[in-house]
């Protein structure tokens, strides 16, 4: 039985990565998978797109495991809407320190009373 053509790739990070696959013959999918730590099967789904996005961890592996820019992947998965780092670096520093914010308020309480104590001698 012939082999069936395969589809093409759905996503712009699978048309790319189908590209640089079929660049580098030398690197397998298996190869590739192991390198980011994740399934064979899983860049299969990338490279036609069956799966649309990835884990951050995945997509910094696969930016480092392909020698392009973070960015440059982020285009791809993300278009437009990709996330500004800047935005997300300033949404989890607000974040940290509302939740640090009634440690930091005890913190101070304990100056205070040292201080006092430290007066009262």
């Amino acid at each position: 039985m012939p082999k069936q053509p395969s589809a093409p790739p759905s996503t712009a990070l699978g048309v790319w990565l189908t590209g640089w696959l079929a660049d580098h013959p030398e690197i397998t999918h298996a190869a590739l998978a192991t390198d980011i730590g994740v399934s064979k099967g899983l860049i299969s789904q990338w490279a036609t797109g069956a799966v649309k996005t990835l884990e951050p961890p995945n997509l910094s592996g696969l930016a480092r495991a392909t020698d392009v820019e973070l960015s440059f992947l982020e285009g791809l998965v993300y278009g437009s809407k990709a996330p500004a780092r800047e935005s997300m670096a300033a949404a989890i520093a607000a974040a940290v320190a509302e939740e640090m914010r009634p440690l930091l308020a005890r913190v101070d309480r304990l100056i205070e009373l040292l201080e006092l104590d430290r007066g009262a001698r």
